[in-house]
């Protein structure tokens, strides 16, 4: 009484048919990095559908707040369409800080 035996073929198959079945949702769990510095979901809802890298450079927007990048102040143009980037660097009225 031999059972018969998994052939390597078949385990490969099962295996890469798991692989197509599963990737489509690892790659729509994290966002995109796209080349302005913004991720952007796969699929987005949000009015405002990305989130910004962690990086540091400052930007003074034209409603006198500093912007820890021209991708946060990107960010805030989505609940603000008239914001525009008014120079880099800090805001006048946040050297004082």
């Amino acid at each position: 009484m031999n059972k018969p035996a998994v052939t390597v073929p078949l385990l490969a198959t099962t295996l890469l048919l798991l692989l197509a079945l599963a990737l489509p949702a690892v790659t729509t769990a994290y966002p995109q990095v796209q080349p302005d510095g913004a991720n952007y979901p796969a699929s987005s809802e949000n009015r405002c559908p990305f989130v910004c890298k962690a990086v540091y450079e400052p930007v003074c927007g034209s409603d006198g707040q500093t912007y820890d990048s021209l991708c946060e102040l990107k960010l805030a143009q989505c609940d603000d369409d008239s914001l525009q980037p008014a120079y880099d660097g800090l805001c006048a009225d946040d050297d004082d800080d």
